[in-house]
């Protein structure tokens, strides 16, 4: 493993010694015979998969634009044999809005495309969001319940957050305390056909047999928060889904 500081991405010194053997060869090979050199930066929030949209904190476009230049600069330049060609991989939420200085944004995989400082970007939230949504359609509502508590919901909160009132095929309560986690999902959710409520939208009583996603800031309080849950019987564990992002958690399960 080769590792640079944050802010020396374009910084030669830094990546110089890893080009130390001249015959070093890390390249993909084609079917006819062609090297790809295949750089990838992975620029996802690791601690916030489903924070869609979020800047990220770890890695811009920018950084890694400058860190695919020089490590193409040096693979061509230091290397007996340079690749035929190279391959740049950017992996971040495409939902990232990226500001070009007017008053339009654009949201990151259109800059990317514009700017051609990547030659793949890879939207990191499709598969998770293809998940939950998978979850979503999966999932069985109780009947009773459903009927019982379509009354109940607080007037004007969904309507405010997805812009209209519309029929809806399934009610699924988003158990989060992140006002920006909760209108990225429901916007998205309700997109699909999803109606995502808030605790402070339910009485917490008529709540036991709804559909659940349970993700809080860190995967530690989202296990915390389910657990707390299934052995105090204020959730029906059949109905839950809890949205994690660290593997290192799941033995707290």
């Amino acid at each position: 493993m080769w590792t640079v500081q944050s802010g020396n991405y374009a910084s030669l010194t830094d990546w110089e010694p890893m080009f130390s053997d001249p015959t070093a060869q890390w390249y993909l090979t084609t079917r006819n015979g062609e090297k790809i050199l295949y750089i990838e930066a992975d620029a996802t929030n690791v601690e916030e998969a489903l924070a869609l949209g979020k800047e990220a904190t770890d890695l811009s476009v920018a950084q890694a634009s400058r860190g695919f230049r020089v490590l193409e600069m040096l693979a061509n330049t230091k290397l007996v044999n340079p690749p035929d060609s190279i391959v740049r991989v950017f992996l971040a939420d495409t939902r990232q809005k990226i500001s070009p200085g007017g008053n339009k944004s654009l949201d990151l995989g259109e800059y990317v495309e514009q700017t051609k400082e990547a030659d793949i970007t890879i939207d990191a939230t499709a598969p998770l969001l293809q998940e939950v949504m998978d979850w979503c359609e999966a999932v069985k509502p109780d009947p009773e319940a459903e009927e019982a508590n379509g009354s109940k919901w607080k007037p004007g909160w969904f309507t405010e957050i997805t812009g209209g009132n519309k029929e809806f095929k399934k009610t699924i309560l988003f158990d989060t305390t992140n006002k920006d986690y909760h209108n990225v999902i429901a916007k998205t959710l309700s997109k699909v056909g999803y109606r995502i409520i808030d605790r402070g939208s339910i009485d917490p009583q008529a709540s036991f047999h709804l559909p659940r996603l349970i993700y809080r800031e860190t995967s530690a309080d989202t296990i915390s928060l389910f657990h707390t849950l299934i052995t105090r019987r204020l959730a029906d564990p059949s109905r839950c889904c809890i949205m994690i992002d660290s593997s290192r958690v799941v033995q707290e399960l």
